[in-house]
């Protein structure tokens, strides 16, 4: 990871808050789906021994997180994000932009890396400037609302 997230008593910038959400949502991608799952067929387990094994291609590593990621992560979704005095719009864009399952005009997305900002703007229908300044004003509300937090 390029930026290290910080704790809440430790945010001083506005870019502290901008990675320590990026980093939230990198961290809750990882997080198992709510509700009961699916269940498997026994022919999906099962693999012909006519594949060559020089044709495997090897599992690229996930990256892994420390129990202080995980902390960090729950931290931002049960402390901060209900409470952020935010418009609904403003945080489904922030969601969208980090990759999190957003409802966009009735369709559903799903998880997925940091979106540019070209992608953002399209499925918002604004200007690529124009989701850049939601996304600053809003890190902005969220940086006001940490440091609240830190003064009490």
């Amino acid at each position: 990871m390029r930026y290290e997230p910080k704790e809440t008593a430790d945010i001083k910038t506005i870019e502290d808050v901008e990675t320590r959400v990026y980093h939230a949502f990198k961290v809750m991608r990882t997080f198992p789906d709510p509700g009961p799952k699916g269940f498997a067929s026994a022919l999906g387990f099962w693999i012909p021994e006519e594949y060559p094994v020089d044709e495997v291609e090897p599992k690229r590593m996930r990256e892994r997180f420390v129990s202080r990621d995980y902390r960090l992560a729950e931290e931002f979704a049960i402390e901060w994000w209900p409470k952020l005095p935010l418009d609904p719009d403003d945080k489904r864009l922030i969601a969208y932009r980090c990759g999190a399952p957003t409802m966009i005009d009735g369709k559903m997305t799903h998880w997925s890396g940091v979106r540019k900002w070209k992608d953002v703007a399209y499925s918002f229908h604004c200007h690529r400037n124009t989701a850049k300044y939601k996304w600053d004003m809003a890190i902005k509300e969220i940086f006001s609302y940490v440091q609240s937090l830190n003064c009490a």
